[in-house]
């Protein structure tokens, strides 16, 4: 009995000198975020490698891919500024009538502004892309657009959490682990 209170005194020390160490700061280990023109870039050589492009139509399509990109970007900057970090969620809650028409209105001049773009570099892509190759350039520029719309919205909570983990409607929640629904 005595072997095993000292067993447990010896086990006990070991756990509370080896978490410490086990612990690491997080922010050291962690590679340096990459920078906008880095993430662009390495957007445009997976766009690149998607498409299937030569060198000469490669070249052409990074010098216009970046321009359409920084012009988007310029024109999500213009609608939506940077908020305030002080600004709270009852903010929204309190907006006056007269707010949120406004905000309707700069929401439908941006998308006429996103769709004169669209247009204007359609243009230019098609220049050096087939017809193929350019629904599939703007398929994944809306899906990447949207996919940045949803981002930063937290799961799990609300109506759409089920459905959002796989589950069908209606249904109860499975024990254990949960499965995903099987595509049709």
């Amino acid at each position: 009995m005595k072997k095993i209170a000292e067993n447990i005194l010896v086990m006990a020390v070991l756990i509370s000198v080896c978490l410490p160490l086990n612990a690491q700061d997080k922010k050291e280990n962690r590679p340096a975020k990459p920078t906008p023109e880095q993430v662009m870039e390495r957007q445009c050589m997976k766009m690149v490698q998607q498409l299937g492009l030569d060198d000469k139509q490669a070249e052409k399509f990074a010098t216009t891919y970046k321009a359409y990109r920084s012009d988007c970007d310029k024109v999500r900057q213009k609608y939506h500024p940077k908020t305030d970090p002080n600004s709270s969620s009852k903010d929204k809650k309190l907006r006056t009538d007269k707010v949120i028409d406004q905000a309707m209105k700069d929401c439908f001049s941006e998308q006429r502004s996103m769709l004169d773009l669209r247009e204007k570099y359609y243009g230019e892509f098609r220049s050096f892309l087939s017809a193929r190759q350019t629904e599939k350039l703007f398929k994944k520029e809306c899906k990447r657009h949207d996919k940045g719309l949803r981002h930063g919205k937290k799961m799990g909570k609300g109506k759409g959490h089920k459905k959002a983990m796989g589950f069908r409607p209606n249904t109860p929640m499975p024990e254990g682990r949960p499965q995903p629904v099987q595509q049709q």
